[in-house]
């Protein structure tokens, strides 16, 4: 117990030396950088990600949990060691821990090319390490370069630590054989593959417009807990240049065929002519997307993720959204509001984890037909086309399925063991003679589905499903994947491989059920499909109450996922019963790193070697034992939702494990 004691406290103090460190609180990047410019920005608080893990550990196995902790510091502490033997004592190494890491895609000035929507020559992406002071990213920046200093005289001849100071206004940057820069500015350490002079002119003078300012940033930052990391993609600079690159291309395209007219006047190919055909389809084509999807309102797609620990649970917080300006198609609208309200099926399955819908399928394909026929005149003609070759095979055409639909929809997931060896055709070989043995066995979880749509008319539906079975299986191409079936006097029509076959049932993989139950249409394995039937017949059947108390909370959402306690479970038993099959890796990477010889390896110092393969070993057998006590965890029903809330879609998870 003390030992285990001692472990923590020493994991704490050495992961969180915020609690011994008063500091004031730095500003974040995105209050500097310009929005217009970034393409992508991702932040990490170190600090709070190290200290929240080892509370994590803690509450899964203090003891094994204290292990894991206990030798990644005493890794870190071999890493400084390793670096001590050239010399390299940068202060920064000691207070790494009260860092904030981040990752930025900035788009420079510069020519684009109409070969790309972003020419990778105008992009410089840039790993910045905002350390506890302007001193320590001085001192890290003198330490390093004294480190080139003493390396590249051991090696005069060698190019490998060749060095060039690149001109900046404030700071320093120096540059090497390739690209990537290395450079410090205030507190700011920065590693890039160019030179970043954007970011640059920020740190010296924060930009008017930041993306600190924009409202996603601030939104996802609101959050109950302060997220331990951020990361946001800047749509409208993407969909902006996308827009402009299909331009470029047909002015280009134009500018080729001006030039090659004569080539064409004297009876030669008019490849011109085709470039700017092929550039203005192209053109065409995004901006009927564009139109369609609103491209030109998306502003910013973000995430954050972020861990609170108590003493009896665990809880973990996704959120991930995207916001737009307004207004938008009535395409994106659909899909964003969804239409109608939940009206739960009585299914008696409380045990598959569950995700609902709402989306009008036939009000989005209206709009597109209408926009393709606004944009083409001839599109509609053809469209009638295609939808008449259709009834004439199948009995329906797509309008009037979609037509039945009504707007809520709700797909079960039950896991199953599958053996995709044999599903794949995959052979297995001896590993001696390199000859087929048979098949290879590759067992997997694979999830079958059961999908119940809502019906806005379930009457007037059965005789649409009724005429489009009956006319596919007087269909010689269709007439062996069709078969109408019937179980307690319900019709249930069957669809895929050997469905005619009289012996075989859907098995919700290659082939599947269909059937007409209350209010919804049921697709799915014959199993599930008939025992909805039976519960339905015999009145047993009722809605789960604990999708309903989720549903009742979350009205206002058009996507709603649920996965239960006893589907968490179940896919925990399955997990283990393909694993007690199959080696553990976690025994064959031990088994591996036991069999490393160092001393077959020219090591500069082989008794460094052994403690860190020693330390190593430490941790993988420590990260097992908690691997075992952590699946004796009980995890609580996790839901995620996705709501449109004004300018943002926001989609969020969250996960309880408790003791």
């Amino acid at each position: 117990m003390l030992r285990r004691t001692l472990q923590m406290m020493l994991v704490l103090a050495v992961l969180a030396p915020a609690a011994a460190m008063a500091r004031q609180e730095r500003a974040a990047l995105a209050d500097r950088l310009p929005a217009d410019a970034v393409l992508l920005y991702a932040r990490l608080d170190v600090r709070r990600a190290l200290t929240q893990s080892a509370k994590a550990l803690a509450f899964v196995d203090p003891e094994s949990g204290g292990k894991i902790a206990y030798q990644v510091v005493e890794l870190y502490g071999l890493l400084k060691e390793h670096a001590a033997n050239y010399q390299f004592r940068p202060k920064l190494l000691d207070q790494i821990a009260d860092t904030e890491l981040y990752f930025v895609l900035m788009l420079e000035e510069g020519e684009q090319e109409a070969s790309a929507p972003i020419s990778l020559e105008n992009l410089t992406l840039s790993i910045v390490l905002s350390t506890p002071s302007d001193e320590v990213a001085l001192d890290f920046m003198e330490e390093f370069k004294a480190m080139l200093e003493r390396e590249k005289a051991k090696d005069p001849d060698s190019t490998r630590f060749d060095r060039r100071d690149i001109e900046v206004e404030r700071g320093e940057l120096i540059g090497f054989a390739d690209p990537p820069t290395l450079g410090r500015l205030g507190e700011y350490v920065i590693f890039s593959t160019g030179k970043p002079e954007k970011l640059w002119a920020a740190l010296m003078a924060p930009a008017e417009k930041r993306l600190s300012g924009v409202a996603l940033y601030a939104r996802l930052m609101a959050g109950e807990h302060e997220p331990i990391g951020l990361v946001m993609v800047g749509m409208d600079t993407i969909f902006g240049g996308l827009e402009d690159h299909f331009k470029r291309s047909l002015d280009d395209a134009e500018a080729r065929q001006a030039q090659e007219a004569s080539k064409a006047a004297e009876g030669e190919w008019d490849v011109g002519a085709l470039d700017v055909q092929m550039a203005t389809s192209a053109l065409k084509a995004f901006l009927l997307v564009e139109e369609l999807f609103s491209l030109d309102k998306w502003e910013h797609v973000g995430s954050a993720i972020s861990y609170d620990v108590g003493e009896d649970r665990l809880l973990s917080d996704f959120t991930s959204a995207f916001s737009h300006g307004e207004p938008i198609s009535p395409v994106l609208s659909e899909l964003l509001d969804g239409s109608g309200s939940f009206l739960l099926p009585r299914t008696g399955d409380y045990e598959r984890m569950c995700v609902m819908a709402r989306v009008r399928l036939k009000r989005i394909l209206d709009e597109v037909i209408k926009t393709l026929s606004a944009s083409d005149p001839a599109f509609a003609e053809q469209f009638g086309m295609a939808m008449q070759m259709m009834r004439m095979m199948s009995g329906v055409d797509l309008s009037e399925i979609l037509d039945m639909l009504a707007s809520d929809f709700y797909v079960f997931v039950e896991m199953v063991e599958k053996d995709l060896g044999e599903f794949l055709g995959s052979v297995a070989f001896d590993p001696e003679t390199g000859e087929p043995v048979g098949e290879m066995e590759l067992r997997m979880l694979w999830p079958k589905v059961t999908l119940l749509w809502g019906l806005s008319d379930p009457n007037s539906a059965r005789g649409t499903l009724d005429r489009a079975f009956t006319t596919l299986s007087t269909n010689p191409q269709f007439n062996q994947l069709v078969k109408k079936r019937t179980y307690q006097e319900t019709d249930v029509f069957c669809i895929g491989s050997q469905a005619a076959e009289p012996d075989v049932y859907p098995d919700g993989l290659t082939s599947f059920a269909l059937v007409i139950v209350d209010r919804y249409l049921s697709i799915g394995s014959w199993k599930h499909v008939s025992g909805l039937i039976r519960r339905a017949k015999s009145g047993t059947a009722e809605v789960d109450p604990e999708l309903e108390a989720v549903v009742d909370r979350h009205r206002d959402s058009d996507l709603i996922v649920v996965v239960p306690k006893a589907f968490q479970q179940h896919m925990k038993e399955l997990a283990e019963k393909i694993r007690g099959s199959q080696p553990d890796p976690m025994d064959e990477l031990l088994r591996k790193l036991d069999e490393l010889d160092l001393a077959q390896l020219d090591l500069a110092d082989q008794d460094l070697a052994l403690r860190v393969k020693a330390s190593v070993k430490e941790l993988l057998l420590a990260f097992k034992d908690f691997q075992q006590r952590a699946e004796e965890l009980a995890p609580q029903t996790s839901v995620m939702t996705g709501t449109h809330k004004g300018r943002f879609y926001e989609v969020r998870a969250a996960s309880e494990v408790r003791k």
